[in-house]
């Protein structure tokens, strides 16, 4: 009994080895293929992301909305099954698919990837369910800017008109 559990302890430590380079691999290719937008010798300012898994319903509007603040969106489709991809660039998002589901934090990986190839000034992430108000986005920009702070976190919890917790420098 004890070998066995052995075995199954290995063959578990070896599968979770094989997963995390397969994620990696996959960010990997993603980011080197990404050829969508050109590289531009000017700084872009404002890129947000949004992370999709199955959501055709709501991330047309979300882009919709993003854009007409003037953002550049990028979608990380993340190996939805649904028209998600299509409906997010009919909407006037620039969509990288991954090829399987690799979670919230590969798909945001792979977006900042993405900002930082790109050279954004500006990264302001919103989920596809349309669950963050996106008139908001704006504002975190503005304390952002105005405060001249290096990161700013929304709250769609937090009540009122701002929660902000300021961080010293260690």
């Amino acid at each position: 009994a004890i070998v066995l559990v052995t075995i199954c302890i290995q063959l578990s430590i070896s599968i979770s080895g094989l997963q995390r380079q397969l994620r990696l691999l996959n960010e990997r290719f993603v980011i080197d293929t990404i050829g969508t937008q050109p590289p531009s010798s000017t700084r872009r300012e404002v890129l947000a992301i949004v992370p999709a898994f199955n959501e055709e319903a709501t991330v047309g509007l979300v882009v919709t909305e993003l854009r007409a603040f003037a953002f550049d969106v990028l979608v990380v489709d993340d190996g939805s099954t649904d028209r998600t991809a299509t409906l997010a660039e009919a909407a006037g998002a620039t969509v990288v698919t991954l090829p399987f589901n690799a979670g919230v934090g590969g798909a945001l990986r792979v977006a900042f990837k993405y900002a930082r190839k790109y050279d954004y000034e500006i990264v302001v992430q919103c989920d596809a369910d349309g669950q963050h108000p996106v008139a908001v986005a704006p504002k975190l920009i503005n304390v952002l800017k105005g405060e001249g702070l290096d990161m700013v976190i929304g709250s769609r919890f937090a009540d009122g008109e701002s929660q902000m917790m300021r961080l010293s420098p260690i």
